[in-house]
């Protein structure tokens, strides 16, 4: 360790911790949403059911973080907010360590991991809890990327081997790793002399794609012949080539609510300033490596159609979490920037711009992620309030029970499966035709009429169905 690190890691390690509770750390009571539901009635299930996935997912890394997350924490949120708090945290120290080891530059790299973690481009991926593969693939992506380049630096064929387990991790956590043989090649041709040996570089990279590959052909024999169901992948597929092309780019400058029109002169403005920052950068590798790591990472999230710019009730459709790993290279587009001012002026000019930079951007950043903690404490919130005063008008549910809500917090799907975890039932069931529903005999059939008070209480009604 340079004589540096030895001052510079620990500093970085407390600004990042600082920088992450400080977001975060309000909003570690937030309650569940959407799929939370979902993942905590597998969970309840037992292993094997969450092994398989919410909506027939196999993402077995992530899924399987869901176990000791409920033996631990059981229908207590705060365990699963801490847990993503954390991974947020680790990423940014990863990236740091990445950064170190192929830059050997302590400061650049602490630079690159401080603007990462202050960016609010993937809160997202912290608020929602079911999102949190995108954070524990970030972490094996970044696990993989160290290893592959020490690997290189040293011909150490171990560290080779443990990149690509790193790989397969990640590829079981969340699908968008996918993109991370094409990163490879970006490494190779610009920091390691790749077209000295395009045929190693090859043969490497169609190692990590053979796993990709693979993961596909696993989750289509399981679901497809094994369970015979659709996956959900499949269902939110959705091919948009000027979407590719283009949406990543917003990680610069879009707001985590994803909201995005024609007239804002952001998108101009960074369709100018990012040829223009060419102009002042000499040594252009980290930059372009930089600019790589936005588009790339973005291709394979860009599949899905679950990515949206247009205002939409349901908060987990904005483009937020697609964006939290190309946000890492944008952290590093902006740090070969002021690596540029250090080499057209000064050192000393390069770490005023820095700092300034990062005066500004942190409590920039700080009040969008604190607008939208507040916007997920409004959805959850009512639900909590909810189930709260169901089980004080009713402390338990008999088998059978079909429920129906009136002015409902949340989607019907949620409701029943927060009703199902929550009184730990697996006969309780929604309503869908209230017109025609007739209770057979040994069923219960109930009406919840709720009342939404400015405060996010529901004040909830109860009698026999109709």
């Amino acid at each position: 360790m340079k004589q540096s690190d030895r001052y510079i890691f620990p500093v970085y390690l407390a600004l990042v911790a600082l920088i992450s509770f400080a977001y975060y750390g309000p909003f570690l009571h937030n309650f569940f949403a959407y799929d939370d539901f979902g993942l905590l009635e597998l969970s309840a299930k037992g292993p094997g059911s969450v092994m398989l996935g919410y909506n027939y997912t196999l993402r077995f890394v992530n899924n399987s973080v869901w176990i000791p997350l409920y033996a631990f924490f059981g229908l207590n949120p705060f365990g699963y907010n801490l847990f993503s708090l954390l991974l947020w945290f680790f990423n940014s120290v990863l990236l740091f360590r990445f950064l170190r080891r192929l830059l050997d530059n302590s400061a650049l790299a602490a630079l690159a991991g401080l603007i990462f973690c202050a960016s609010a481009a993937g809160c997202d991926a912290v608020f929602w809890r079911a999102a949190s593969g995108t954070l524990l693939n970030t972490t094996f992506y970044l696990l993989t990327l160290h290893r592959y380049t020490v690997f290189r630096q040293t011909g150490a064929v171990g560290k080779w081997r443990l990149s690509v387990l790193f790989f397969m991790l990640a590829m079981f956590s969340k699908e968008e790793a996918a993109s991370l043989p094409m990163l490879v090649v970006l490494l190779e041709l610009l920091f390691f002399n790749g077209r000295a040996d395009l045929k190693g570089v090859a043969r490497r990279v169609l190692v990590f794609c053979s796993v990709i590959v693979g993961s596909v052909l696993l989750n289509y024999l399981v679901i497809y012949h094994v369970l015979q169901v659709q996956s959900e992948l499949a269902h939110m597929f959705a091919f948009r080539p000027l979407h590719s092309l283009f949406s990543g780019w917003t990680v610069f400058f879009l707001a985590p609510d994803g909201r995005l029109v024609l007239q804002d002169p952001r998108i101009y403005l960074t369709a100018v300033l990012i040829p223009l920052s060419f102009l002042l950068v000499k040594d252009r590798r980290l930059l372009l490596f930089g600019y790589g790591w936005v588009f790339l990472a973005f291709l394979p999230q860009s599949l899905s159609g679950m990515s949206q710019f247009g205002p939409s009730d349901v908060i987990s459709l904005s483009l937020s979490r697609h964006l939290y790993l190309p946000s890492a290279g944008a952290a590093i587009a902006y740090t070969a920037l002021c690596a540029g001012l250090s080499e057209r002026f000064s050192t000393r000019v390069a770490l005023a711009a820095a700092i300034l930079f990062l005066l500004l951007f942190v409590p920039y950043n700080f009040k969008q992620i604190s607008a939208r903690g507040e916007e997920w404490l409004s959805i959850g919130s009512p639900m909590e309030r909810f189930l709260i005063n169901v089980k004080k008008i009713h402390p338990q549910l008999p088998a059978n029970t079909y429920v129906f809500v009136v002015n409902t917090p949340t989607g019907r799907a949620f409701i029943q499966q927060a009703l199902r975890v929550f009184y730990n039932n697996e006969t309780i069931t929604y309503i869908v035709d209230p017109k025609n529903f007739h209770p057979k005999p040994g069923e219960t059939a109930l009406l919840f009429t709720c009342h939404l008070t400015p405060d996010y209480d529901v004040l909830v009604q109860s009698s026999p169905f109709p």
